[in-house]
């Protein structure tokens, strides 16, 4: 994360600056505004940037925080519990381990922001988290927990999503971009506690490069897909039985065991009316073997 400008840090740290900061976290805190307190503004927000919400105990409980710009600002190990976070600019501020429950962020931008380790979609009390209108464009966000939450309208493009996994999670509007390695879509129905179903639509994938993405029980329907040669889309379940029935008729060899096993995978993690994206690339010595086994049982790729 790049490190915080100079001169946003150090007025925090003078005196007066230190009981501002106070002030201003004790009023946000408590859902007050934060007219009055001399702060400047930036782009119609007020100007917290720099600053360290860090000494901020306990968690933040049904409030509004809204219109503040707190960009390089330390935010770790924030606890937000049915609040409502608004029209903010978290751009390149330090939001490692956050945790989130029953709370609402929309019109947010954490652009190159360090989200690392956070959970933003847990599952409590019948509800999940979120997220309507919201920028992670270049934001870390490696290994963060994202259960259940809803997303809408949100640009995830060139975003770490490094062993993440949208489990549960709805998608409705969003855009990724850049390279998808070790990240998980999943649109089947998991547990009862979450009755809702997940899809994903209209979700635009046209400029990402899928590594090791993984896509479980999804319905493409509406989703873009990158123009990839690599991946090979397969809308009919019955098309991946009859391929692992070509693959054990033939003579069995590290190859022909390895498509038998990724084909099986993908059985086990099939949903009625999704379809299955393979990617040859993800696939090593057996792509080959899987495309042939595929192509004998009835799959084309598309044409034009």
């Amino acid at each position: 994360m790049n490190s915080t400008p100079p001169k946003w840090k150090s007025r925090w740290r003078t005196s007066s600056g230190g009981k501002l900061a106070d002030e201003a976290v004790r009023r946000l805190r408590a859902g007050m505004g934060l007219s009055g307190l001399g702060l400047d503004l930036v782009d119609g927000r007020f100007d917290l940037r720099g600053m360290s919400w860090a000494r901020s105990a306990g968690p933040w409980e049904g409030v509004v925080i809204e219109g503040v710009a707190v960009d390089h600002a330390d935010l770790r190990h924030l606890r937000f519990v049915d609040c409502q976070i608004r029209d903010c600019r978290f751009e390149r501020a330090d939001c490692q381990d956050w945790r989130l429950w029953g709370t609402t962020v929309e019109d947010c931008s954490f652009d190159q922001a360090d989200l690392r380790n956070s959970s933003l979609g847990a599952w409590r009390d019948g509800r999940g988290n979120t997220f309507r209108h919201v920028r992670f464009v270049s934001a870390n966000m490696v290994s963060v927990g994202t259960s259940a939450a809803t997303y809408v309208d949100c640009d995830f493009s060139f975003a770490n999503l490094t062993r993440v996994n949208f489990w549960q999670s709805t998608l409705i509007d969003c855009t990724f971009a850049g390279n998808l390695a070790d990240v998980v879509f999943d649109g089947r129905m998991l547990g009862e506690e979450k009755p809702d179903p997940n899809p994903m639509r209209n979700v635009d994938f046209t400029h990402a490069k899928f590594d090791g993405a993984d896509f479980r029980g999804v319905n493409f329907g509406s989703v873009k897909l990158p123009d990839d040669p690599d991946l090979m889309l397969v809308g009919d379940i019955g098309l991946v039985d009859r391929a692992l029935s070509v693959l054990a008729a033939r003579p069995q060899g590290p190859a022909t065991g390895l498509a038998s096993a990724i084909l099986q995978q993908v059985r086990r993690f099939y949903a009625p009316g999704a379809s299955v994206l393979l990617n040859r690339r993800d696939f090593d010595m057996a792509a080959a073997e899987l495309t042939d086994a595929l192509r004998q049982s009835g799959w084309a790729p598309p044409s034009g």
